[in-house]
């Protein structure tokens, strides 16, 4: 019986150290049972975006539980700098690393369109003053402000500002950003999108 047991004890320890993922040493262990291949992975990109040709555009994730590499797809080679401006229509594949698990893998399309590229120059989203301090303006002609979010450049959201729609332009107060540069998103009415950089003195 004891050698049973210490069979048993070498086999789980020895399953537990193979690998990190919550989900599968749980099955492992026998505490939910019927998941033996269910992982804890998990990756959700951002929505597809519409941009106008050269618009910056920050690559983030809605949920990940592991380690974030973002590639364009067909290519093999990491993404360092996760403010892209395409100029064409572009695809961006996004993988979750978790020791233990399969990686999980989605995609994002940054759409290009052309038709507001260099002729629509004083349409769209303005910010000022630029670069920014404390205090600065957002202000749309092309449909009125129903959200804003602003991103650092590690992807993370550090502010996001909900509005009714009613007005074309409105003031925030980003005193306690660190100096750098962030992104801008703000949803418009008409199902409007526009993404600006901005500069933090």
């Amino acid at each position: 019986m004891k050698t049973f047991i210490f069979i048993f004890m070498l086999v789980v320890s020895f399953s537990l150290s193979a690998q990190d993922c919550e989900c599968v040493r749980a099955a492992v262990i026998g505490t939910k049972k019927g998941v033996a291949f269910s992982h804890n992975n998990i990756m959700r990109a951002m929505d597809n975006v519409t941009v106008k040709v050269g618009e910056p555009v920050l690559l983030t994730t809605k949920e990940s539980r592991g380690k974030v590499s973002w590639y364009l797809y067909g290519d093999t080679t990491k993404i360092i700098n996760l403010i892209v401006q395409p100029r064409v229509t572009t695809q961006y594949i996004v993988k979750s690393e978790l020791t233990g698990c399969p990686d999980a893998i989605d995609s994002v399309t940054v759409f290009v369109d052309n038709s507001i590229g260099a002729g629509a120059e004083g349409k769209g989203v303005s910010i000022y003053p630029s670069p920014i301090n404390n205090n600065f303006t957002v202000y749309s002609s092309i449909g009125n402000i129903l959200q804003i979010k602003i991103y650092n450049l590690s992807g993370l959201l550090v502010m996001s500002c909900h509005y009714d729609g009613q007005l074309p332009e409105v003031a925030l107060n980003v005193s306690n950003f660190p100096k750098g540069i962030y992104v801008l998103y703000v949803d418009l009415t008409d199902n409007k999108k526009q993404v600006k950089k901005i500069i933090k003195n």
